[in-house]
């Protein structure tokens, strides 16, 4: 593994900080929202970086998904990362709302990802998100860890972005 400080996921943080008084504000925290691979970021940032200063994120129609398990090797699980159990049940704790588009059901959409793994999680993206979801809601249950992700639909949208949007603000500003 390549050092943490090198990580994608470690840009966030600082880049956050340098660019809030520029903008004027002095939050010191924040929301994230990634539709399609920006979700497969949001939920891996959730997982390898659960102490970060976001107070909810949403994660969108994920094309695939890195799964809440220790035995299944990453990247379509978390064996043989950095991760442990203990950050495995700080992330469970943080808020996610995994946001699915219920007519993202195509299966030879583009872009989709089709290996036995991700396959393993369903076929188009509205089924491997219920299954992430719910992979990763028994899995904090077996630990007895506390689980403070939820699922959201959006009704009548596919892989859209422009679609899933209004959506998300609702999940993020509830």
């Amino acid at each position: 593994p390549i050092p943490r400080e090198r990580w994608s996921y470690a840009v966030i943080e600082p880049l956050f900080d340098a660019l809030a008084p520029q903008l004027g504000h002095h939050r010191k925290d924040y929301m994230l929202y990634g539709h399609s691979a920006g979700a497969q970021f949001v939920h891996r940032f959730i997982y390898f970086m659960p102490e970060a200063r976001f107070t909810r994120a949403v994660a969108a129609n994920a094309g695939w998904y890195t799964l809440p398990s220790l035995d299944v090797a990453f990247p379509y699980g978390l064996k043989g990362s950095t991760m442990e159990v203990a950050a495995l049940r700080a992330a469970w704790a943080r808020p996610l709302v995994v946001l699915l588009g219920e007519a993202d059901i195509d299966p030879k959409s583009s872009a989709l990802r089709h290996t036995p793994e991700a396959d393993a999680q369903g076929l188009f993206r509205f089924a491997r998100g219920q299954f992430f979801y719910a992979q990763a809601r028994a899995a904090a249950a077996t630990m007895h860890a506390p689980f403070n992700w939820t699922l959201a639909t959006a009704p009548g949208i596919a892989h859209s972005n422009k679609g899933m949007a209004p959506f998300a603000l609702r999940q993020l500003f509830p």
